[in-house]
């Protein structure tokens, strides 16, 4: 793979390996809910999340009083040089990407295009719980205030969305 974003080297072909496992088990929706609405969408929204940071930073930089040196008041945090973790960010976006090109391509030659197609048609729940947790059971949840959802969620899921549906050209 040549960078250190997972510790496997052999990640994406593992994750794919069991999907197609779960789906002989449980069926394709359960498949695809693990593959792509789990693992795929965890990795896109690290890709979100860089490029937030990324906007930010720049944001910061347009400022007339710049300093790229934060001092933390807080022992426990470091100082952090903006600078330095914009161009570690623009990094992450590319590594990622790329993985997330590689990942695609594993995915498409393992499932079905039709299936990929009428999984993200579905409006799927994504994340983690998305694929194991019932409708009644995830709605428990956000009562409870177990699993954060506003408007603010659900857009952030929406820009995720988006960018997941680009690589499997839906």
């Amino acid at each position: 793979m040549g960078n250190k974003y997972f510790t496997k080297e052999t990640q994406l072909e593992d994750w794919t390996e069991a999907a197609l496992s779960i789906n002989e088990q449980f069926g394709i929706e359960k498949a695809l809910g693990y593959l792509l609405g789990e693992k795929f969408y965890n990795i896109a929204q690290d890709k979100q999340l860089a490029k937030r940071m990324i906007r930010k930073i720049e944001d910061q930089r347009e400022k007339p009083d710049y300093h790229p040196i934060r001092k933390s008041s807080n022992d426990d945090i470091e100082d952090m040089n903006l600078d330095e973790e914009y161009e570690k960010q623009k990094e992450r976006v590319l590594t990622v990407d790329d993985i997330l090109d590689r990942f695609a391509k594993l995915i498409k030659e393992s499932f079905d295009s039709y299936e990929i197609k009428v999984f993200l048609e579905s409006n799927p729940r994504l994340g983690a719980l998305g694929h194991v947790c019932s409708e009644e059971e995830h709605d428990y949840l956000i009562e409870q205030e177990a699993v954060e959802h506003s408007i603010d969620t659900e857009l952030e899921d929406a820009l995720i969305f988006g960018e997941m549906t680009r690589y499997f050209e839906v």
